[in-house]
């Protein structure tokens, strides 16, 4: 027997709109680096929650490494992480 869930995200899939009960649709714009230099491709998925507040998640080699902030200003998540120094996104 398939899980209700499995057949709601199926029904998003194919264009229907979310259910009633509070299922949202949020935005993720991801990004790939390619394989060079002797390292595996890295893919970062950015996602803005809302005005200030979001995530980044990177992977890569079958790892993954997540942030979360909560107080942004006005900025999205990939304004803010541009703007921060590395040792801060490390």
């Amino acid at each position: 027997m398939e899980h209700p869930f499995v057949r709601e995200l199926r029904g998003f899939a194919d264009g229907a709109a979310p259910p009633a009960q509070g299922i949202d649709l949020g935005q993720v714009r991801e990004i790939r680096i390619p394989a060079r230099n002797n390292l595996d491709p890295i893919s970062v998925l950015a996602q803005d929650q809302a005005s200030g507040r979001g995530r980044i998640v990177v992977t890569c080699y079958g790892n993954a490494w997540q942030a979360f902030w909560g107080e942004m200003g006005d900025r999205t998540v990939m304004e803010f992480v541009a703007q921060c120094d590395a040792d801060y996104v490390a």
